[in-house]
């Protein structure tokens, strides 16, 4: 097998002033085009247009010449991936997924500052008529920092997995493109950003390695990430939606998949890479502290207690504890483990822990049209298909306009306006959001765990490529070890269970509008547990998740015939377990590989082989994990009497 590093193409790209990349959102009063710049104010060009422009020029190269054509044509697929299916008829088992390239190109590429850093006096432009005079309404007011014929040097980074040779390959291609291209930007077809020169170099990555702690059978291990660029974690789309909407973690399934990526087939890692728990990662603060999603708890009540008559009682209105919860004491000893959506108003969030405040970033983008297209494709004559496509070549495609939502990688100085000027300064040398997650082994058999520790830190010693939608880079950046948590149970004891994550536990056809969400709940932990335990009171908080990717992905595998979403059961719900007379022992080993490796979903057989392959919430990634407190308590005679 050939052996394959991981690679950076430094590019350095020179071009003649004036250049124009357009950025979106509010611009200086007057202005039509304004210039992208990043968090810090420098102008930038999008990753995604050199991508684009690159991948087009290959394309175009390719039916210029037949040699070139048969050389490059199929690995434009490998580095740059494949679009999938864009109707539900398309939708086929082999190519519903598309394919992801394997080449990465940095988020964003700097633009050297310009000659006169104050200077921002606006361009114009103008269209003319038939008839030779000024079209209406086409005069536009451009944002113009670099002056006619200055020098701009544009840098950036690719990075990808690869030989020796194909790095090469890679580098060779990517410089015959980039000279093909001519210009870039916006307005490149009348002169901006014309091309004048490319160098690359081609390196080998030197990351700085973790001190990842010795193997020992029974340790869980705790690691921090950083990625490179904005993150944009979205659920798959329920329709054709052009937005999309980042979660706040990055989920485990996420990282086992970029893990997958890079290992080796038939390794031992390969066959035992379903039995590692990868935990979600959590944002933690800036002060490096691990804050979970707000788990709000309707024991804080601000205002009057009401009866459903509507009169108001006499007791004190401040932080009420109601009747139905467990700890007497107060809200201050729940711990945040009786947890779901409340109706709290203004100051009242204030009183429970909070994530940590990630900034948001908006990023739009649109396709480039393909002027390949064929006259079949389009129902039009050849012409009509030459003449249209020589007109549109290389611009922006219709109804192709796209926005990413996404969490910002480093703390914005904006969350700093108390600071002084000196610890500003500190800001601006952008200070990276960790995001701390937990790997977790015991599911792997003893006799080869420590081989499967090893080859996995190896390659997590290197990063981890196309995280999301911005296909970000993780890196590892601490880890330790840590011992795992023991539950001992015991008939005094009344068990509170608190999901951190999301899980599907309530699978069903109908629902009555009326059923208890208790016998729900009930008959799920009847059959995770063969009847171990009784639920005697729930506090959740339930949603619909589906759509035609997880039905084609997921759903269509196990046989179901028509479409049915999942109930996920939210972060932040909890339960109160009682153990059944007898059952203690049985009780106590199902707590604790709850704690360890997550609650499993109820949507597919424990049992079932490659469950990750049948269900979006499989523990083993991350969903399902799970807070366990025993509160000493004996449960009362109607209590055990229900149970």
């Amino acid at each position: 097998m050939i052996e394959k590093a991981m690679h950076t193409l430094d590019i350095t790209i020179n071009v003649i002033g004036p250049i124009v990349t357009q950025g979106s959102g509010a611009m200086q009063y007057g202005l039509n085009v304004a210039i992208l710049r990043d968090a810090n104010k420098r102008p930038v060009l999008s990753g995604s247009l050199l991508k684009g422009n690159i991948r087009h020029a290959l394309s175009e190269l390719c039916l210029l010449d037949e040699e070139t054509h048969s050389k490059l044509s199929p690995k434009l697929i490998d580095w740059f991936g494949k679009e999938g299916p864009q109707s539900e008829q398309d939708q086929t088992n082999d190519d519903f997924y598309g394919q992801r390239g394997s080449l990465n190109f940095d988020f964003y590429w700097y633009l050297s500052n310009p000659q006169n850093a104050e200077r921002s006096s606006p361009q114009t432009r103008i269209e003319l008529n038939h008839e030779g005079t000024i079209k209406e309404g086409s005069l536009l007011f451009i944002e113009s920092p670099y002056l006619h014929g200055e020098k701009i040097s544009i840098q950036g980074q690719v990075t990808f997995n690869a030989s020796e040779d194909e790095a090469l390959e890679i580098k060779n291609t990517l410089e015959a493109a980039l000279n093909y291209c001519y210009a870039f930007g916006s307005f490149k077809s009348i002169g901006f950003g014309k091309i004048t020169e490319i160098k690359s170099i081609l390196n080998k990555t030197q990351q700085a390695k973790v001190d990842w702690p010795a193997y020992t059978k029974d340790h869980l291990i705790i690691l921090d990430w950083t990625a490179d660029r904005p993150l944009c974690m979205a659920d798959a789309p329920t329709n054709r939606e052009n937005s999309f909407y980042s979660r706040t973690e990055i989920t485990g399934a996420m990282l086992k998949g970029l893990v997958a990526n890079k290992v080796l087939p038939n390794s031992v890692l390969h066959k035992y890479l379903a039995d590692i728990t990868f935990f979600h990662a959590m944002p933690l603060n800036q002060n490096d502290e691990l804050v979970y999603p707000p788990r709000k708890s309707l024991a804080l009540y601000d205002g009057p207690r009401v009866d459903m008559y509507g009169v108001s009682s006499t007791q004190d209105s401040n932080r009420q504890v109601f009747d139905f919860l467990i700890n007497p004491a107060g809200p201050d000893n729940l711990c945040g483990l009786l947890t779901f959506s409340s109706d709290f108003k203004g100051s009242d969030e204030e009183l429970l822990k909070t994530p940590p405040y990630l900034t948001k970033t908006l990023l739009v983008r649109n396709a480039i049209s393909n002027w390949t297209q064929t006259a079949e494709a389009n129902n039009k004559s050849t012409d009509e298909v030459i003449e249209h496509n020589i007109s549109t070549r290389n611009t922006a495609a219709d109804e192709k306009l796209f926005s990413y939502h996404c969490v910002n990688h480093f703390w914005s100085e904006k969350l700093n306006d108390s600071k002084s000027a000196n610890e500003k300064s500190e800001v601006n040398k952008n200070v990276y959001v960790k995001w701390r997650g937990k790997i977790n082994l015991n599911r792997v058999p003893e006799s080869v765990r420590e081989m499967v520790y090893a080859e996995l830190i190896s390659i997590l010693d290197e990063p981890l490529i196309g995280l999301g939608k911005t296909k970000a880079i993780l890196s590892a950046k601490a880890a330790k070890a840590t011992q795992e948590k023991i539950v001992n149970v015991s008939p005094d004891k009344r068990i509170l269970i608190t999901l951190k994550t999301p899980t599907c536990l309530i699978v069903k056809d109908a629902i009555d509008a009326v059923t208890p969400s208790k016998d729900l709940y009930q008959e799920a932990f009847d059959k995770l547990t063969d009847g171990v335990f009784c639920v005697n009171r729930t506090f959740t908080d339930e949603s619909l998740k589906g759509g035609s990717y997880w039905y084609m992905r997921f759903q269509k595998h196990t046989g179901q015939s028509g479409y049915k979403p999942y109930i996920e059961t939210s972060a932040g719900s909890c339960f109160e377990l009682l153990i059944k007379e007898g059952k203690e022992e049985q009780a106590t080993i199902l707590l604790n590989q709850w704690c360890k490796n997550g609650l499993p979903s109820c949507d597919v057989p424990i049992a079932q082989d490659e469950r990750w392959n049948f269900t979006p919430y499989d523990h083993a990634n991350g969903f399902g994990e799970v807070d366990i407190e025993l509160v000493s308590m004996v449960p009362t005679a109607k209590e055990q009497a229900e149970c």
